[in-house]
C-alpha cells in the first residue's frame, strides 16, 4: 500500500515537472520577459499621467478657442504647441495601452505579452516619444531664428517639413530595429534591447540621439537667454522700462523651456548611459518613468504661464 502511494506521488511529481517545463519553454519562445512595478509606483505614475492628459486637453481647448481660422493659418507657435500636445496624448495612449494589455495578460494568463505585441507596443511608445523630441528641437531652432535673426523658417505646405521628419524618421528606424529583433520587453516597458557597450542599437539610437538633442536644445536656449539678459541690462540703463519688462518676460520663458526640456529628456540620457555600463538602480528607472509621464503637466504649466504673460 505504501509502495503504491509513493509511486503515485512520484508520478504526479513527474507530471507537474513536465507541465512546468512545457510552460517554461512556451514562455521562453513566445512570451516576453515578465516584469512588475510596485503598486505605489504604478498608482503615482498613473496619477501624474492623468494630470498630464488633463493639461493636454485643456491646452487643446484653449488653442481652439483662441484660433478660429484654418489650422495652417494659426501662428507657428500655436501650431507647434498643438503638435506637441497631440504627441503627448498619443504617447500616453500608447503607454496606457501597453500597461492595460500587460495587466490583463498577467491577471488572466499569469504571463506577459507576446513578443509580437511587445514589438508593436515598443515601436508606438518610442515613436511618439521621439516625435516629442524632434518637435522640441525644430521648435527651438525656429524660436532661435525668430528672436536672433527676426526670420521665419518655412515649414512647407501643410507643415510637411515639420511633420514628415518628426514622424517618418523615427518610424523607419524603429521598424527596422524591430525587424532585427532589437525591440523587446525591458525592466519597465517594451523598448530597444538594453545591451552593454557603445556599439549597440540602444546606445546609438536611444542615448546618443537623445543626448545630442538635449544638448542642442540647451545650448540654443542658453544662447538666447544670455543675449536677452544682455539686452535687458542695456535697455534698463537707458531707462526704457517697458522694453526691459518685456525682455525679462522673454528671458523667464526661455528659462522655463530649458528646465522643462532638461526634466523631460534628462532622465532618458542618464538611464541610457547607465545601461551601457550596467544595470541601473530601480530608482533611476522610476525617476525616468515619472519624468516621462510628467511631460504633459510641465508643458501645460509653461504654456499657461507664457499665455498669462
Amino acid at each position: 500500500m505504501e509502495r503504491n502511494t509513493s509511486r503515485i506521488i512520484m508520478e504526479e511529481g513527474k507530471n507537474k515537472t513536465k507541465m512546468n517545463t512545457t510552460f517554461f519553454n512556451y514562455n521562453s519562445s513566445d512570451i516576453a520577459v515578465p516584469f512588475s512595478v510596485p503598486r505605489i509606483i504604478g498608482i503615482s505614475s498613473s496619477a501624474v499621467a492623468i494630470c498630464s492628459i488633463v493639461f493636454s486637453i485643456v491646452i487643446i481647448v484653449l488653442l481652439l478657442r483662441k484660433n478660429n481660422d484654418n489650422f495652417f493659418k494659426w501662428k507657428p507657435f500655436d501650431r507647434f504647441t498643438m503638435y506637441t500636445v497631440i504627441c503627448d496624448l498619443l504617447f500616453y495612449g500608447a503607454l496606457v495601452a501597453f500597461i492595460v494589455h500587460a495587466s490583463i495578460q498577467k491577471d488572466t494568463y499569469n504571463s506577459s505579452v507576446s513578443r509580437l505585441s511587445c514589438k508593436v507596443h515598443g515601436v508606438l511608445i518610442l515613436e511618439f516619444g521621439f516625435c516629442q523630441l524632434i518637435f522640441s528641437v525644430i521648435m527651438t531652432v525656429y524660436v532661435f531664428n525668430l528672436i536672433s535673426k527676426s526670420r521665419h523658417i518655412s515649414l512647407g505646405r501643410f507643415d510637411m517639413k515639420l511633420i514628415c521628419p518628426s514622424f517618418g524618421i523615427p518610424f523607419v528606424i524603429l521598424v527596422t530595429a524591430a525587424l532585427f529583433g532589437q525591440v523587446v520587453q525591458n525592466t519597465t516597458y517594451c523598448g530597444l534591447r538594453e545591451e552593454r557597450g557603445f556599439l549597440t542599437w540602444h546606445f546609438i539610437i536611444y542615448f546618443l540621439v537623445i543626448l545630442l538633442s538635449v544638448v542642442i536644445i540647451a545650448v540654443i536656449y542658453l544662447t538666447m537667454w544670455i543675449n536677452v539678459s544682455r539686452q535687458t541690462t542695456i535697455i534698463s540703463t537707458t531707462l526704457k522700462q517697458a522694453s526691459a519688462v518685456n525682455t525679462k518676460r522673454l528671458a523667464l520663458r526661455l528659462s522655463l523651456y530649458i528646465v522643462v526640456n532638461v526634466i523631460q529628456f534628462g532622465g532618458s540620457v542618464v538611464e541610457g548611459l547607465w545601461i551601457s555600463f550596467g544595470e541601473p538602480p530601480l530608482v533611476v528607472r522610476y525617476v525616468h518613468m515619472f519624468a516621462g509621464v510628467a511631460a504633459g503637466t510641465l508643458n501645460g504649466i509653461v504654456y499657461l504661464t507664457v499665455r498669462r504673460d
